[in-house]
């Protein structure tokens, strides 16, 4: 009479085989899966490396710009260049590409609005002053309409510009420093010799509000105050 096997089923042959089925089977499927992710992963850097993918007429996805250096916050030449200004927005004329606004601009703009069609987007461009705006819309790929807010030609002063006025400076030579005019605040009483004259400017600086006042007594730069240009 044969003798029953009572081994335990771990031990057994068919156990082991079925084990290693299992394995297979569950290694060749997180196998496909983890290729998916990289496949996919890779799909999204490609994306945000062509940005302009995708987007009908040669537009742009771009939905966030590059920060501009503290060092060149006051640089005027440097912010005119890569930023927008109100001669920049005067010269923008219907009609143009999204890639000749660009080369006037000095920038790309942020992507606002786009239809579902693709046919109409808005762009916002920074501009050279905190709390103005510029938005562009274009219809197929050309400019439909320009919006240009508080950008006017009233005259701005760099941080730079304003560390080298000087003390004693009279208005005619700051004006013709400065390239421009300030917003006078009072009344000016010419018979008054002694009496204080107070100027304002718009202060240059792209991410917040920034204001420079002066004060000229008999006729000379005598104090000097600026808010935001610096922290």
């Amino acid at each position: 009479m044969n003798k029953q096997n009572n081994s335990p089923f771990y031990k057994k042959v068919w156990f082991w085989l079925l084990a290693l089925v299992a394995f297979i089977i569950f290694y060749r499927a997180l196998d496909i899966n983890l290729d998916l992710e990289t496949e996919s992963t890779s799909e999204i850097k490609e994306s945000a490396e062509e940005p302009s993918e995708g987007l009908p007429y040669g537009l742009a996805l771009i939905t966030k710009l590059p920060k501009i250096p503290d060092s060149k916050l006051s640089d005027m030449e440097y912010l005119k260049n890569h930023l927008m200004t109100k001669e920049k927005v005067d010269r923008i004329k219907k009609g143009m590409t999204y890639q000749e606004v660009v080369e006037i601009a000095g920038t790309d703009g942020i992507l606002d609005s786009l239809s579902d069609s693709g046919e109409y987007a808005t762009y916002d461009f920074p501009t050279i002053l905190f709390g103005s705006s510029v938005s562009v819309t274009f219809e197929k790929g050309v400019v439909e309409r320009v919006w240009e807010d508080d950008l006017d030609d009233e005259t701005t002063i760099t941080l730079d510009e304003y560390e080298k006025l000087e003390f004693g400076m009279t208005y005619a030579e700051v004006t013709e420093f400065l390239e421009g005019e300030g917003k006078s605040y009072g009344k000016i009483n010419l018979q008054d010799p002694d009496q204080t004259i107070t100027y304002r400017y718009k202060g240059v600086h792209p991410y917040r509000r920034a204001e420079v006042t002066l004060f000229f007594k008999k006729g000379l730069l005598y104090t000097k105050e600026q808010n935001g240009l610096k922290e």
